[in-house]
């Protein structure tokens, strides 16, 4: 599994997936961890096999512990108050205090947001990025997935945060 995650970063993405197909076909016990079946996902649907995918995919939702609803959503961590029953926008009351000083400051950070696209430059790369599954947006066009990192690998970016 090691090679193949390593393939993936190297964008020898075919490669990767032939690896992850032997490992799967195996059966052996890291077919049922979370990193295993994403990277194997990601792999399919960087190289479009969508009838592999579909293959695959109810005996990857089957593996004990897996919660993904979606192919195209396969987070290491599943909070279960955001699926099946859950509402698009839950009262406030129970969503702790974030959202309760988001909307209390809601004015200031406009204006904070406004004052940063006034500068030369706001969204160029040195503060958006593309994201890291761009390829899953149609057209695979790193610019139309950007996202700025606040807080990336346990780290805060203190020029993103000023």
């Amino acid at each position: 599994v090691f090679l193949a995650s390593v393939l993936m970063g190297r964008d020898r993405v075919e490669d990767a997936r032939a690896h992850f197909r032997v490992v799967w076909e195996s059966g052996g016990p890291e077919t049922a961890t979370p990193s295993f079946l994403q990277q194997y996902v990601l792999s399919l649907h960087r190289l479009g096999r969508q009838a592999e995918l579909q293959e695959v995919w109810p005996k990857v939702v089957a593996k004990p512990g897996v919660r993904w609803r979606s192919p195209l959503q396969c987070p290491d961590l599943v909070d279960e108050s955001l699926l099946d029953a859950a509402a698009p926008f839950p009262p406030l009351a129970g969503c702790g205090p974030v959202p309760r000083l988001l909307v209390e400051h809601r004015e200031a950070i406009e204006r904070e947001f406004e004052a940063f696209r006034a500068t030369p430059g706001w969204d160029s790369e040195r503060y958006f990025r593309p994201n890291q599954d761009n390829d899953l947006v149609g057209g695979n066009e790193p610019r139309r997935w950007t996202e700025m990192l606040l807080l990336e690998k346990g780290q805060w970016d203190p020029r993103a945060c000023q």
